[in-house]
C-alpha cells in the first residue's frame, strides 16, 4: 500500500478517493485562516504595517486558494463555515451582537450551498 493511500486511509477516506479531496481540504483552511485575518484587519482600529501587509497577503491569496480548488464550491463553503463560527464566537463569548447577524448570513450561505452540492452530486 502506497503512503499516499495510508496518509488518505487515516484522514477517513475510502480506498478510491482523489487526492484532489485532500488537497481542497488543505486550501479551504488556507483560505479560512487568509479571511479570518482579513476580518482582524477590517476590524482594527489603528492596524500596525505588519498586519497591513499580512492583509494584503490574504487578500491576494484569497481568490488564489478558491481558483486552485477542484471543488470550489466546497472550500468557499468552508470558508464561510469558519468566518460564521468566529461570528458566533464573538457574538457569545465577547458580547459583540452585530456578529450574529455575520453568523446567521454565514449559516444561510452553508445551507443554501450544502443543499445546492447535495442535488448536484446525487
Amino acid at each position: 500500500m502506497s503512503l499516499r493511500r495510508q496518509i488518505l486511509r487515516e484522514f477517513g477516506f475510502g480506498e478510491h478517493e482523489s487526492p484532489r479531496v485532500l488537497v481542497d481540504i488543505v486550501l479551504g483552511a488556507i483560505g479560512a485562516f487568509a479571511a479570518l485575518l482579513l476580518i482582524a484587519f477590517i476590524f482594527e482600529n489603528k492596524p500596525s504595517p505588519e498586519l497591513r501587509r499580512n492583509a494584503v497577503i490574504s487578500a491576494t491569496l484569497l481568490p488564489v486558494v478558491i481558483l486552485l480548488a477542484k471543488n470550489r464550491l466546497g472550500v468557499v463553503v468552508g470558508i464561510v463555515v469558519v468566518i460564521g463560527v468566529r461570528g458566533l464566537v464573538a457574538a457569545l463569548i465577547y458580547g459583540y451582537w452585530p456578529a450574529l447577524g455575520l453568523a446567521a448570513l454565514a449559516g444561510l450561505i452553508f445551507y443554501f450551498g450544502a443543499r445546492w452540492y447535495g442535488n448536484r452530486a446525487g
